[in-house]
């Protein structure tokens, strides 16, 4: 898995871009390209800085050390010639949409909260642990 991309947003989160892609017939290319973002579960960093040590808590016995974040990026039939132009085509334009709402200062908090009230309903701790 070879990483193409690096990108800090503006937030302190890194977004790394893999490129998982396969030749599947004559020159024609599946195009993969997974997103992979973790966070760290961790007051000292700055965006849960905000949160309470009781929150950080549970996602850490809930989730370990880092949250991550995964998203796939596919476009079937690219030829070999327009393997990198379309690469960075599609990594632009992810950039452009849900890089600039990952980028929100907000974004790390709110991601955490969504993950702790996913957990709740899918009931995998506990009753009154949350």
């Amino acid at each position: 898995m070879e990483t193409v991309r690096r990108e800090r947003l503006a937030n302190g989160l890194v977004l790394e871009f893999h490129d998982v892609s396969n030749r599947y017939f004559g020159d024609y290319h599946r195009l993969h390209i997974e997103m992979q973002c973790r966070m760290a579960l961790d007051k000292s960093f700055t965006p849960l800085a905000s949160l309470s040590g009781e929150i950080i808590d549970q996602a850490r016995c809930l989730f370990g050390d880092f949250l991550e974040i995964r998203r796939e990026l596919t476009r079937m039939g690219v030829c070999g010639a327009e393997l990198d132009r379309t690469r960075s085509r599609m990594i632009e334009d992810f950039m452009s949409t849900s890089g600039s709402y990952m980028s929100r200062e907000e974004f790390p908090i709110r991601l955490v909260q969504r993950r702790l009230e996913q957990a709740r309903k899918k009931k995998r701790f506990t009753p009154g642990v949350l």
